[in-house]
């Protein structure tokens, strides 16, 4: 029973991975695809996809308990419905921060076939994502959500100094850093 229980877990684990590179792939297409822009239609679809793909990821982390996917994406996907639904607005300094956040998520999902891949404190991510929720659409904010744009570029900068100071330990994961490539998809 217990060997049949760990294949199971194995292959839903697989399962998971594959799952998971997809939504992430999607995800960030869609993101470079909404930071170039286009008509109002085509960026509410590129809104949607993203907060669709974030919300799915978000579910699979939790059926196979990695939590720190499932938080990053909580973040994300919150974010993303507030757009979707008018209450808050992207900026340009949000870009670089969603996908900050979206390397952390592939490190995760990496370090599911390597877990001597050190753990990174996703704590500062969440909360700079959750800073960037507070944008108001319409400019009219509560207090603690009216938070200037220099004291967000200081929470963008905090969050990007605890990313590049955070422990390496193996040659993949040093490696980690030049493999990721940001192309535009479009062409």
């Amino acid at each position: 029973m217990k060997e049949e229980n760990d294949a199971f877990l194995r292959e839903l684990m697989n399962d998971f991975k594959i799952e998971a590179r997809e939504h992430h792939t999607a995800i960030v297409n869609n993101l470079l695809l909404l930071e170039k822009g286009g008509g109002v239609e085509t960026v509410k679809n590129f809104i949607e996809v993203i907060y669709r793909e974030t919300h799915s990821l978000k579910g699979s982390a939790r059926a196979v308990n990695l939590t720190e996917i499932e938080k990053l994406c909580m973040s994300l996907e919150s974010v993303f419905n507030k757009i979707k639904k008018g209450e808050s607005r992207i900026i340009p300094p949000m870009f670089d921060l969603f996908y900050k956040t979206l390397d952390l998520v592939d490190h995760y999902i990496k370090r599911i076939d390597n877990p001597s891949l050190p753990a990174i404190n996703i704590a500062p991510a969440i909360a700079a994502i959750d800073v960037f929720g507070g944008v108001k659409s319409n400019n009219i904010s509560t207090p603690i959500e009216n938070i200037r744009e220099e004291q967000k570029q200081i929470e963008v900068s905090a969050f990007n100094e605890n990313i590049t100071e955070a422990p390496k330990s193996s040659n993949e994961f040093k490696q980690q850093d030049s493999d990721t490539v940001r192309t535009d998809i479009s062409k």
